[in-house]
């Protein structure tokens, strides 16, 4: 898939086992929404699976996009969509919430990204700190690190198995490992 996306752009920063970001700012002579259509067809028909493709003006918004309805689509999120698009997704749908930051957020009654950005940023830093302007400039569609043409380092390698039945007690548990 990677070898693919290059095709399209020299800017292709990998992002997961299955994601990636592309700047396609630097081509005029495509519409970027034919290309995405293009390459979103080209992977179902060449690699067999599909895929989702989210556009956007930085790499939050691209994700963001991308997220918001599943399987085989084409998104965008572009500043002046935030409102419509982005602001009424629960707070937990936005990149970096996790559990007990939405439990921090929803116990202060904060329950969906808009509120969230509409919240005076002294006041969320204030109780969340650095973190807390982080996702508080997310909610707000502001995040302006490049694509970088590189691979995020390994953080672990995983082999796994999957049993054909059910292990359920200590001497199968054994027999596997």
């Amino acid at each position: 898939m990677m070898d693919l996306l290059r095709e399209y752009s020299p800017y292709v920063q990998r992002y997961s086992i299955d994601e990636a970001f592309i700047d396609y700012s630097c081509h005029r002579e495509n519409h970027y929404l034919d290309v995405a259509y293009q390459i979103k067809e080209r992977i179902k028909d060449e690699l067999g699976f599909t895929v989702n493709i989210g556009i956007g003006p930085n790499k939050l918004l691209a994700k963001m996009a991308s997220d918001l309805k599943k399987p085989d689509r084409v998104h965008t999120l572009f500043y002046h969509e935030i409102k419509d698009k982005m602001w009424p997704l629960p707070v937990e749908k936005l990149f970096m919430v996790g559990s007990k930051t939405k439990r921090k957020l929803n116990g202060r009654g904060i329950f969906t990204i808009g509120e969230l950005a509409q919240l005076d940023p002294d006041y969320i830093y204030s109780w969340l700190k650095k973190p807390g302007l982080l996702i508080w400039n997310y909610a707000n569609g502001r995040e302006n690190s490049p694509v970088k043409n590189s691979s995020p380092p390994v953080k672990s390698i995983g082999n796994s198995t999957t049993t054909s039945f059910d292990v359920d007690n200590k001497r199968e548990g054994h027999m596997f490992l």
